[in-house]
């Protein structure tokens, strides 16, 4: 789509792609014997875009009968081109394509290199990743769910990870948040991927969290502590004696607690 406010030529060209462990792909020429140009055709060379108008672009896969088995990748890539003067300018922007040939020589197989999580976290959000590898030479598709479980085993949230490519031989570092963690407690995080090309190919690891989220158990413990307080005046205050101002302080805690609990009193409307 086009979102600037003036209609643009691009010029569109293929271009061979790294993709580094963030996920950032970078566009080169590659000098090898199958570049993405040898198997990669787009429908355009050139095409034209009217202010916020879009255009769906179609390319040829062709694969020819010699290539080695194992991942390729590549990219459509596009660029602002001043048509009269022949030039483009500005960075390349694209969609890359993966492509997996089933031949003699391909291997597949990944794994979770690592995951990290903070061992204690005392606030949210909770942020945690775990490092993919992929360990043949075919490109990597894999999905799956991560499982948050109690000390008790039950479990008490659950992410779907969605599709996670990697490209042959690299490694990738995926990143998510858990902004719904419970009040306080321990907990296991454990990553269950899939291996599209291969079911036997299951990938898992496991994390521990302490979450003692402060903010939430502060007054949690103000209000039980202060409970306790009453009850105990109440039932055991006729054997000893306290000091007034100490009955003053609690009956002032008491008062607060329920305060707290039951929200303010509302306003009395007043007769006209």
């Amino acid at each position: 789509m086009n979102m600037y406010k003036i209609a643009v030529f691009l010029k569109v060209s293929v271009s061979d792609v790294k993709m580094q462990s963030d996920g950032t792909v970078e566009f080169y020429s590659s000098g090898g014997q199958y570049p993405a140009s040898k198997w990669l055709i787009p429908q355009y060379d050139v095409i034209h875009l009217n202010p916020l108008e879009s255009l769906k672009m179609e390319y040829i896969v062709n694969v020819e009968k010699e290539m080695p088995g194992g991942g390729y990748s590549g990219a459509v890539a596009f660029q602002i081109y001043d048509k009269q003067n022949d030039q483009v300018s500005g960075k390349k922007f694209g969609s890359m394509v993966s492509l997996n040939v089933l031949a003699d020589g391909i291997t597949t197989g990944g794994s979770i290199a690592s995951f990290t999580m903070p061992r204690l976290q005392y606030k949210e959000p909770i942020k945690f990743g775990f490092l993919l590898q992929n360990n043949g030479n075919a490109n990597l598709a894999a999905s799956g769910k991560i499982v948050f479980t109690d000390i008790f085993g039950r479990e008490v949230d659950t992410f779907q990870t969605g599709n996670l490519t990697v490209l042959s031989n690299t490694s990738r570092q995926f990143d998510f948040t858990w902004t719904d963690a419970p009040l306080f407690g321990i907990y296991r995080a454990r990553v269950q991927l899939s291996n599209a090309m291969r079911q036997d190919n299951q990938m898992t690891s496991n994390a521990f969290l302490i979450y003692l989220p402060w903010q939430k158990v502060l007054p949690v413990l103000i209000i039980g502590m202060a409970a306790l307080a009453a009850f105990l005046l109440r039932k055991y205050g006729k054997y000893f004696t306290l000091p007034e101002k100490v009955k003053v302080a609690v009956n002032a805690v008491q008062t607060k607690t329920l305060a707290m609990v039951n929200g303010p009193k509302p306003r009395k409307k007043r007769k006209t």
